[in-house]
């Protein structure tokens, strides 16, 4: 009873607190958040900011470029917000000077590079984090004097210094947002005020799949669902007592203590471990989504095996309920450590494409990005073409980061990271869908930093049933399909 009574006052604890942070967060823009603002103010960059490389011998007269971060994608994983963007920006300026002559004018070129990861909030108010690395590029032309013309130096144009700056990087935060703010008076009134009403919507529904047939099923489909009609019709009263007792209550109020408990585990964490475990997040989040996207279309194509499933499940469940009540198990007693009875779940992403390179009998495979839980956010060879591009309209785009990467530049970065590709040929399939669009010119752009000489690849696509063949050479901005 101890281990009981300690589980309710947790429960008590995580309903209180879901409670307290009241209405749910808007999805906000991150691109207002003050963190990353202050992180994206050009002047971090200029003489005297906290991300400047250089010296300087003058003040600012012009400035170019300019600091962009990408639209911010949205994610809710239980009671977790998690927004993540992508930082691209090129800001740059010149400086001016005066008193620089040609007897002391020596042109120059200088370069320099730095990150930083800063991570801000508490467990309450949710964190931001971002990760930036910047490279710094400085300039002192050789017309950069003031005049008269001399030391074999072409006409002055003015003693000046220009600098310019390539930052890359990506912006996330996290927060509770519970699902549920109902107040404790509104989840009792709604708890005992829709237990009849669900009762009956749920008799009526078991019913109709007894009795109604459904002009949507064939013979088989229809018998399976009269099975899954008598199944539904026999719990109803289990759940009506669920209702009464509060278990969608304590099942919502676990699930926001674990989520809680995520924000602690967050709170001690350095930005860059902070925002692997948030990526794994967001991953996981979207292969749950697609798996729940693939299986709902399954299910609308193919009715009459979803309802033999269904039947399956029904009588499975049942069997395993008769064989409990024989053996006298499946029922902690009461004293026992409630922790030791609740069901742990994995979560794991199938993957939907496999691409599998091979230079002189060496291997080397990867798979599509949502199943590549716990994959370092590192850059591709290629992510300052897709940074570049996505600065230019403004879409999230693949290929940026390893965990980003589809199955193909991931094949191409495992083999470039072995020293495997420079002056090599490479033989690549690819298993689950034909090559996107996307990949169609990021794969030779790969190819081609890589050192590849050549590349040719065998696609299948098993929703089609069609391969096509496809090859690259040195110089080509995209594969070619082989006629």
């Amino acid at each position: 009873m101890r281990a009981l009574r300690k589980f309710g006052s947790l429960l008590a604890a995580c309903i209180a607190a879901a409670a307290a942070l009241a209405q749910p967060a808007a999805a906000a823009d991150l691109r207002n958040d003050p963190l990353i603002r202050d992180a994206l103010n050009r002047a971090n960059f200029e003489p005297g900011g906290k991300y400047h490389l250089f010296g300087s011998r003058g003040t600012v007269a012009e400035r170019t470029g300019q600091m962009t971060i990408s639209p911010t994608v949205t994610q809710q994983i239980g009671n977790l917000q998690i927004r993540q963007a992508t930082i691209f920006s090129n800001p740059g300026y010149i400086v001016r000077f005066s008193g620089h002559g040609h007897e002391v004018h020596a042109p120059f070129d200088n370069s320099a590079s730095r990150s930083a990861s800063v991570k801000q909030g508490s467990v309450l108010d949710g964190f931001t984090m971002y990760q930036m690395s910047w490279d710094g590029y400085e300039h002192h032309p050789a017309d950069g004097y003031d005049g008269p013309q001399g030391g074999g130096y072409p006409a002055p144009q003015g003693a000046r210094d220009i600098y310019a700056y390539v930052v890359k990087g990506k912006a996330q935060s996290i927060k509770l947002n519970p699902t549920d703010t109902r107040s404790t008076e509104q989840r009792f009134a709604d708890r005992f005020g829709n237990i009849p009403k669900n009762f009956s919507d749920r008799a009526n529904e078991a019913n109709k799949k007894m009795f109604d047939r459904n002009p949507n099923l064939d013979r088989w489909g229809n018998a399976m669902e009269f099975i899954n009609g008598v199944a539904a019709g026999a719990v109803n009263p289990f759940i009506g007592a669920g209702e009464a007792l509060g278990v969608n209550d304590a099942v919502q109020g676990v699930g926001f203590g674990i989520d809680l408990a995520t924000m602690a585990a967050i709170s001690p964490m350095s930005a860059e471990a902070a925002m692997s475990t948030v990526g794994g997040l967001g991953r996981l989040a979207e292969a749950e989504k697609g798996i729940g996207n693939a299986v709902r279309d399954w299910t609308a194509e193919n009715p009459n095996a979803a309802e033999t499933v269904e039947a399956a499940l029904n009588a499975a469940a049942a069997a395993k309920a008769a064989k409990l009540a024989k053996t006298g198990t499946g029922k902690a007693a009461v004293s026992e450590d409630f922790a030791d009875n609740i069901e742990t779940r994995t979560y794991s992403s199938t993957p939907q494409v496999i691409a599998n390179g091979v230079i002189n009998g060496k291997s080397f495979k990867d798979v599509n990005q949502s199943a590549k839980i716990g994959s370092p956010n590192t850059p591709t060879l290629i992510a300052d073409r897709v940074n570049s591009k996505i600065q230019s309209d403004g879409k999230p785009r693949p290929n940026a980061t390893i965990a980003d990467s589809h199955a193909e530049i991931g094949v191409i970065q495992k083999a470039y990271d072995s020293g495997k590709t420079q002056g090599a040929s490479m033989t690549m399939t690819v298993s689950g869908k034909d090559v996107c669009g996307y990949c169609k010119g990021d794969i030779a752009a790969a190819a081609q930093k890589s050192g590849l000489k050549s590349l040719t690849i065998k696609a299948t696509d098993y929703e089609t049933g069609k391969t096509t063949n496809y090859f690259w050479q040195p110089g080509m901005k995209s594969i070619k399909e082989q006629k």
